[in-house]
């Protein structure tokens, strides 16, 4: 069990505000107890690589708290609250380069995680007295470190407007703290998008295509699974299976995975448009695609 204190000054760093965007998961019961707390970081831990940081390069894992790297520009901080769990994305720059995409798979793995946790919480627990009937209400946040405001319902749908909290008096773009929220399907990449529409999208995938697609997901292999319609229970097999942190390997099961097995079992064909859709939904311009399987078509 860890015990250090978060008291480093990273939620103080400079530009905080302006470079994050936060979540809440908030409990219906009284009080979230320390044991899923500390099974929910354990997820984390599980998923994620915890952040380095200052001089020393301390190791940003505290009491209920820490903060885990999602890529070299955005980190992922997780505080657990008696009344619930706070997630933050912290980018590099500004939380205007965060992909809503990234954003959104990352919260749909959280919130699956933390539903199959309280579950087995709940399961595993001497007394079910103050837990069976507990869920999480998710609420999108302003971005201070302390004491975020909670954005209301009604302003979420007003995308083109500024919010300002009422307590710590920032100015929020509220398109871009929504960004956790999946976009519309009429929003997303449609087949005409991209020079999707002669036959050689069609094409089921071989596994030539598969082994020079996978290098290109890069680092977000679990946004691209669930862009592919995966869920999280096949996320944590695929993963279960990789002996070494291999990024390439790792990929190219997520594609053997649907390829071979997700769309057998739900009588679909497989085919490079799909996997050009994922990609473009992960922020990969599908002319890279193209290009990279050129002479194979």
């Amino acid at each position: 069990m860890v015990r250090a204190k978060d008291d480093n000054g990273y939620l103080q760093s400079a530009g905080f505000t302006t470079r994050s965007i936060a979540i809440a998961f908030q409990s219906s019961s009284l009080m979230i107890p320390p044991a899923l707390s500390f099974r929910f970081i354990s997820y984390c831990l599980y998923v994620w690589a915890v952040k380095t940081y200052g001089d020393t390069n301390k190791d940003m894992l505290f009491h209920r708290s820490g903060v885990f790297t999602i890529d070299s520009s955005l980190d992922m901080y997780i505080a657990c609250e008696d009344e619930g769990f706070i997630t933050v994305f912290v980018h590099a720059l500004s939380n205007t380069l965060i992909m809503r995409d990234v954003a959104s798979s990352i919260y749909e793995c959280l919130a699956s995680a933390l539903e199959k946790i309280s579950q087995l919480y709940i399961r595993t627990s001497s007394d079910q007295t103050q837990t069976s009937d507990a869920y999480f209400i998710t609420r999108i946040c302003c971005n201070s470190p302390n004491n975020s405001c909670v954005l209301p319902d009604n302003d979420q749908a007003q995308t083109d407007q500024i919010w300002i909290c009422p307590s710590h008096g920032i100015e929020h773009s509220i398109h871009t703290i929504t960004s956790w929220i999946e976009e519309k399907e009429d929003e997303k990449c449609k087949p005409g998008c991209t020079d999707m529409e002669h036959e050689k999208w069609d094409l089921v995938p071989t596994a030539e295509h598969i082994e020079r697609l996978a290098p290109l997901v890069g680092k977000y292999s679990l946004p691209f699974l669930i862009k592919l319609e995966m869920d999280f229970n096949t996320w944590e097999q695929i993963s279960h299976r990789q002996n070494e942190r291999d990024l390439v390997r790792l990929n190219q099961d997520i594609l053997e995975e649907w390829r071979f097995k997700f769309c057998r079992m739900h009588n679909l064909k497989p085919t490079l448009r799909e996997i050009a859709r994922a990609f473009s939904n992960i922020g990969k311009h599908v002319k890279i695609i193209d290009n990279t399987l050129s002479d194979l078509f």
